[in-house]
């Protein structure tokens, strides 16, 4: 895995012992199919009213590709799709939250869907809404289908 991951899981997301082998594990796992380098990683996450934060789903994004290990850390349920100019619709809901500077109280939805039917929420809490910010810029609005009028 790459150190950068490594770093994100343990650092930004919280994940330890058996929830950092069950990120690992959804990781490798899409090391396989993909025909391309895993660019990137997300976790999508959400702070609940006890203030614990709660793991949903582990996202891998390649150049073309993007998968969704999905309960990683109960589960073994994944899925890819093409992401290459295939985003039909996406909605950015942020809460305490500039896209330049997070703090304990920043939160930040997004909800995609695909010309493929596949629709996805990506959640973040405190700093990992400026992870969640660059997925954004790189991989999903890039991804945009454009629609020209002529």
């Amino acid at each position: 895995m790459k150190p950068e991951f490594s770093d994100y899981l343990e650092k930004t997301v919280g994940l330890t012992g058996l929830y950092l082998e069950r990120a690992e594990n959804a990781i490798n796992f899409y090391q396989n199919p993909f025909p391309e380098d895993i660019k990137d990683i997300f976790v999508s996450e959400y702070i609940d009213k006890e203030g614990a934060r709660q793991y949903e789903n582990l996202w891998i994004f390649t150049s073309n590709m993007v998968g969704e290990a999905k309960r990683f850390i109960t589960e073994e349920d994944f899925d890819a799709t093409p992401i290459k100019n295939r985003i039909v619709y996406w909605r950015l809901k942020k809460i305490a939250f500039d896209g330049k500077k997070a703090t304990n109280d920043s939160r930040m939805t997004i909800n995609i869907s695909m010309d493929t039917d596949v629709r996805g929420e990506l959640k973040a809490s405190k700093e990992n809404c400026m992870k969640l910010q660059g997925i954004f810029d790189k991989y999903l609005v890039p991804n945009a289908i454009q629609i020209i009028d002529v």
